[in-house]
């Protein structure tokens, strides 16, 4: 065979063999398949996530909640859905963060870190008598507080959780039928005081008389307290201007509501999803705020078209009392030493970001 044929059969050879290579391309890509060394992407499944909370549905924080899992939905194109049980449906409010551990919930809301002390001790610093009441400012601080302190964070996801949000509540202050401006005044009325504020008052002779937030109204109707410790906004919500006299605007503290996640649910979420969560927490607290600013102009106006007198605590007085809620510490800051922890530092540092953070 001559030199010339040969290399034409050649050609003709390789000519037939790129024409079925071509062919099983078509085939296969026909058949759905990816071509020889591509990787076909996957559509990534929806995600239904469980979400427990211990409160009614209409209530103005599970209309945050509520928002939050409709732009949950909306910004991850509805690949994330969120069904939501209400009322403590699924879990009741002591039994939530159990709940989001084991994975019987996905996320869920728990009332405060008084409900998870034993879990996350570190992060007790934030329900101290710390005498703010800027709920925007402690929001922000306690942000700043998770994002700075890499054992805070090591604290949850040590326990198998991550927050989707820590929101303050609204200062927990006193409403009364006697006219209290000082310590002392307190002696020898009847007064529900709880926890850590209960032990704020001991030294000033005080009744203790203990009843749930719920039953005051008729407390304070028999006669059976004559003051009470509670948010602001039971002054209207809970109609508290009809048993009272007295609203003392002295701000104890400010609970911590916590939104958590199972952390192996977090771990299945796509990075941008994740984004998209800590996005919210941000957009959580800015609308949260818009709220509670609305909530007080409210209790200003309810207090003085019901005639209940609000008390300002005198500025000399009111350092008075944050030296006493300073002494309250001693059992968080000897919890704290015992774990090998300062916590005297977490507190003061938790201060520098609520004195950048605070509105007035």
């Amino acid at each position: 065979m001559s030199e010339k044929r040969t290399r034409r059969l050649l050609r003709m050879g390789w000519i037939l063999v790129a024409v079925l290579l071509c062919f099983s391309l078509v085939a296969f890509t026909a058949c759905g398949g990816a071509p020889p060394g591509e990787q076909q992407e996957e559509e990534p499944q929806p995600i239904t996530l469980v979400y427990t909370d211990p409160s009614a549905a209409d209530g103005p924080r599970t209309k945050l909640v509520k928002w939050w899992g409709d732009e949950l939905e909306k910004r991850t194109n509805g690949r994330i859905k969120v069904q939501y049980y209400w009322g403590g449906s699924l879990a009741k409010d002591v039994e939530t963060l159990e709940a989001i551990k084991t994975g019987a919930a996905d996320v869920g809301t728990i009332p405060g870190f008084t409900y998870t002390k034993q879990a996350f001790p570190r992060w007790f610093f934030a329900e101290q008598l710390l005498m703010v009441d800027d709920w925007y400012g402690h929001g922000k601080a306690v942000k700043a507080m998770y994002d700075s302190e890499a054992t805070l964070r090591k604290e949850f996801t040590d326990y198998g959780v991550i927050p989707v949000a820590l929101l303050p509540s609204v200062p927990v202050e006193f409403f009364s039928n006697f006219e209290w401006r000082t310590l002392e005044d307190v002696a020898g009325h009847k007064v529900n005081a709880i926890g850590a504020i209960a032990t704020f008052l001991q030294p000033y002779g005080y009744v203790p008389v203990s009843m749930g937030l719920y039953d005051c109204y008729e407390g304070f109707s028999k006669g059976t307290i004559e003051a009470a410790q509670g948010p602001g906004y039971v002054l209207y919500a809970f109609k508290w201007y009809e048993v009272t006299d007295y609203l003392i605007r002295a701000p104890m503290m400010i609970f911590v509501p916590n939104m958590f996640m199972n952390l192996g649910t977090w771990n299945e979420l796509s990075a941008a999803e994740q984004d998209i969560i800590e996005d919210l927490w941000e957009e959580l607290l800015d609308k949260q705020t818009e709220v509670f600013d609305g909530m007080e102009q409210t209790i200003q106006s309810t207090a003085t078209a019901q005639g209940v007198q609000i008390i300002h605590i005198e500025s000399e007085e009111f350092e008075r009392w944050k030296t006493r809620a300073r002494e309250t510490w001693s059992v968080y800051l000897n919890d704290m030493t015992a774990l090998g922890v300062d916590g005297q530092a977490l507190i003061d540092k938790y201060y520098g970001f609520y004195n950048t953070y605070k509105r007035w």
